[in-house]
């Protein structure tokens, strides 16, 4: 672990050469296209979750200064519906916020290499027969951290971000790495302790977060290719 800390603190020293040099904070508006998604029996197969796209007003703002980037904040409004056939439908309505992350910028994209803090606070209510089986009044709102006491899932309360895929102007976010929000409880889909809903910061979804030293890596890689442009 030490050894890729210290690969990570030298990278970013490598990377600065290839990034700008002025501080800016960049805010990205992730309406419509970040979003949660959440591995439900009842989710189309494939691909097996939930999408609910964030709405509107959601953003996250990055300061970059040379080629250090930090996650000063960010507010996703995720108001939706989740329907469970014959049982009924979850409906929410949440407000998160996502900050403290820091990565490095190398060309057009952003790679994280600390957590970013996630809390969330809102509403859920329900409708049909899935209310009796919870012990709930249909219509009723309840506080929206009830719901993972429901179904044995477990919140979290911080994760990796991997790595962002940004536009030439970076100004919009194209892709993400899926932030893991919530694991999976007792009983299945997807499984006691594996991911069970997540957040996409850009449409393209470019799966789990890699393997610290796989994300070095993916790092170096991209800082070579951004030194030879520069020569070039």
């Amino acid at each position: 672990m030490k050894r890729i800390i210290g690969t990570v603190v030298a990278l970013a020293a490598v990377l600065a050469f290839g990034t700008v040099s002025s501080a800016a904070v960049i805010v990205f508006d992730v309406s419509g296209t970040g979003s949660v998604e959440t591995i439900s029996q009842f989710a189309p197969n494939p691909p097996g979750f939930f999408q609910t796209p964030f709405s509107l007003g959601s953003s996250v703002s990055v300061d970059i200064t040379g080629g250090a980037a930090t996650l000063t904040g960010g507010t996703l409004n995720i108001i939706g519906t989740t329907p469970l056939g014959a049982l009924g439908a979850i409906n929410t309505n949440v407000v998160a916020s996502v900050s403290g992350a820091t990565g490095v910028l190398s060309g057009d994209n952003i790679l994280w290499f600390t957590p970013a803090a996630i809390s969330a606070t809102g509403t859920f209510d329900c409708t049909g027969a899935i209310c009796g089986i919870f012990g709930l009044t249909a219509g009723v709102f309840y506080p929206i951290a009830n719901l993972a006491l429901l179904t044995g899932a477990v919140s979290q309360t911080s994760g990796d971000l991997g790595v962002w895929d940004l536009d030439a102007s970076l100004t919009s976010i194209l892709g993400s790495n899926r932030q893991v929000i919530t694991l999976g409880g007792p009983n299945p889909p997807p499984g006691p302790g594996l991911p069970s809903q997540w957040y996409l910061f850009g449409s393209a979804d470019l799966g789990f977060v890699p393997e610290p030293g796989a994300l070095v890596l993916v790092a170096l890689g991209l800082g070579a290719l951004s030194l030879r442009s520069r020569k070039a």
